[in-house]
């Protein structure tokens, strides 16, 4: 299958970023987001990290927007523990 590592970390796992918020409406490139996302989380061997912030702060206006884990993950939740 290729490389694997033992620790694989995903960060910034929020819609937006994946997928990616050009590839919004264009079918062929969610699905590729898809499979990269996909490839990202098959490399972990041992531990699989997926990180991503509730929250992030506008860097204009200084304002808290609020972010959603990303939609690919949303059929995996029920596979993975969380963190308080």
């Amino acid at each position: 299958k290729g490389l694997e590592f033992d620790n694989v970390i995903v960060f910034d796992a929020v819609d937006g970023r994946w997928p990616n918020y050009y590839s919004q409406g264009n079918q062929a490139q969610l699905d590729e987001d898809a499979r990269k996302f996909y490839v990202a989380m098959t490399r972990a061997e041992r531990r699989l990290v997926i990180a991503y912030a509730k929250g992030r702060r506008s860097p204009y206006s200084g304002t808290l927007r609020s972010q959603s884990i990303t939609r690919f993950m949303v059929p995996l939740l029920p596979f993975f523990s969380t963190m308080p």
